[in-house]
């Protein structure tokens, strides 16, 4: 399994991690808000979701941020 991550190019990867935390993030919410008996916005975690994989989406291609995507340099050449 870790091969096939490692395969996945690191912009990719971000964006996987992002929009998966996110999602995750997304649900602990629903979740408590059924709870707790308050009410969740589902369009606002979508959004949230959405928000947040443009912003990993920006960060992968971006070759001038250094610290992921494409303008990272992971063999620390």
């Amino acid at each position: 399994m870790s091969q096939f991550w490692e395969s996945i190019p690191a912009p990719i990867r971000t964006i996987i991690n992002v929009v998966v935390g996110a999602a995750f993030a997304a649900a602990v919410s629903y979740v408590i808000g059924n709870i707790s008996g308050g009410t969740i916005d589902l369009n606002a975690l979508g959004q949230a979701v959405l928000i947040a994989a443009g912003t990993a989406l920006v960060r992968a291609i971006n070759p001038a941020d250094t610290a992921y995507g494409v303008g990272s340099n992971p063999e620390g050449i």
